[in-house]
């Protein structure tokens, strides 16, 4: 492996480590980066599962158990969740396509256009997109707050349960968002490992185009991480009384919220590292994030933050509504952090994929070429060398030739079309296809200085 990315920090580069990468390195980079991990892949489950619940159980609080108003609130967040998920599954297949038709040729951009949505599809998505969250917030509004729960503790704060439900709502679109692309990039990656190698090779930039998310689930999981910690805060601060919590409990949770964040955001790099280092085979010795001590003091460091808030807000709040507020908050500030540092990480080894990934070709070319001739001449379409449309085009070409004035070899696969029969000379003039690749080989050797074909 000749790539190595920054363990010792986000951007930590040795000399080995800012070597180009080979077509195999940056194919085997880009499908780990798509696919993530499985730990990834289960939160994201159990994050939208805890966020259905946390909202169900927060409306039966909100409304006293009151069947019309908490069955409409119900409906409405369902109404969210599916349209969250049909307009992230929309807008990844807009990016796609429209990553696809702005590398592709002609002749097959026809095929991506099937893949592109409509401008009536868009339309409808995003209209009914913003139905739904118009629903939401039209079903709080028809709420009636009263004190049943808070009894003995303060009259009920209707701030509090708008915080709650703005909380709740963005909860489950930071969830939703999430889980649809785990589950598409999961099942693609898969799909892509099990494509040919040369297919592999010309969707390499379609695939790359797709790991840094679209522009609406960064939007999301950037909203979602901002907004978490904040709300919480100003109802901790601005609407809970001293005589529900002093001022010292108040900056003791929001000590221990800060310290969540924190510490999310490290074990989640951690776990990147660990996952990155078992594809590039990496020791202890070439990286610290994979000693044992430091991962030791990361996962019980991350483990504290998460045990010592719950604990605090069960011990400390004596109301129902403000406990079941104060935990809605942490754990979705938790989840929101560990999906934007997993959106953080991606955007930092894409952008060290794009950077190191092969751009002519070059020697890794020639040394296949030198290993295999024969199947590599076999696999490139003439015509498309000459349009610059093949798997090898413009970098097989390179390569052939690079490796042909560096070394001086003959290879066979190359120079056994020289030479005709006798009865085929007056033939060779008369083929253009075969005039045009006699004449596509020969202006590269002038060109690069090389032997003539």
């Amino acid at each position: 492996m000749s790539a190595l990315w920054g363990y010792g920090g986000w951007g930590a580069q040795s000399e080995q480590q800012k070597m180009t990468m080979t077509f195999d390195d940056a194919i085997d980079a880009a499908m780990d980066l798509l696919r993530g991990s499985i730990v990834n892949y289960i939160i994201c489950f159990m994050a939208i599962l805890t966020c259905i619940g946390f909202t169900f159980v927060g409306f039966i609080l909100m409304t006293n158990g009151s069947g019309s108003s908490c069955g409409m609130l119900i409906v409405t967040i369902f109404f969210l969740i599916a349209q969250a998920g049909t307009l992230a599954k929309t807008s990844r297949d807009f990016k796609l396509a429209s990553v696809a038709l702005k590398e592709s040729t002609t002749a097959q951009s026809i095929e991506f256009q099937f893949l592109r949505p409509t401008r009536l599809q868009l339309f409808q998505v995003s209209l009914f997109m913003l139905l739904s969250i118009t629903a939401c917030i039209y079903s709080l509004t028809q709420v009636q707050l009263t004190d049943k729960h808070s009894a003995g503790t303060g009259s009920k704060s209707a701030e509090e349960w708008y915080g709650f439900a703005a909380l709740a709502m963005l909860w489950v679109l930071d969830s939703t968002y999430c889980l649809t692309r785990a589950v598409h990039d999961r099942r693609d990656a898969i799909a892509w490992a099990k494509s040919e190698k040369e297919s592999r090779v010309k969707q390499l930039k379609y695939v790359m185009g797709m790991c840094g998310g679209t522009l609406d689930y960064n939007f999301i999981v950037w909203l979602s991480f901002l907004a978490s910690p904040v709300i919480t805060m100003l109802c901790v601060w601005a609407v809970f009384s001293e005589t529900e919590l002093s001022v010292e409990r108040k900056g003791l949770l929001s000590i221990t919220l800060l310290y969540n964040i924190a510490s999310t955001y490290h074990v989640v790099k951690l776990l990147r590292d660990r996952r990155q280092a078992r594809r590039l085979k990496l020791s202890s010795t070439q990286s610290s994030s994979l000693q044992l001590p430091f991962q030791l003091m990361v996962t019980v460091n991350f483990l504290i933050s998460v045990i010592v808030p719950i604990g605090c807000i069960i011990g400390m709040v004596r109301s129902t509504d403000h406990c079941f507020f104060l935990l809605t908050g942490f754990i979705m500030s938790t989840i929101a952090t560990w999906n934007l540092a997993n959106v953080v990480r991606d955007r930092h080894e894409l952008a060290v994929l794009k950077e190191r990934m092969p751009q002519g070709g070059g020697l890794e070319q020639a040394r296949d070429l030198f290993r295999h001739p024969e199947q590599i001449l076999q696999q490139a379409d003439p015509l498309a060398m000459l349009k610059g449309q093949g798997a090898y085009a413009a970098h097989g070409q390179e390569a052939q030739h690079h490796a042909i004035n560096m070394h001086g070899m003959h290879i066979p696969g190359l120079h056994q079309h020289q030479q005709l029969p006798p009865h085929q000379e007056n033939k060779k003039e008369e083929n253009p296809i075969w005039d045009g690749v006699t004449h596509g080989f020969q202006g590269l050797a002038d060109a690069l200085g090389g032997t003539r074909v």
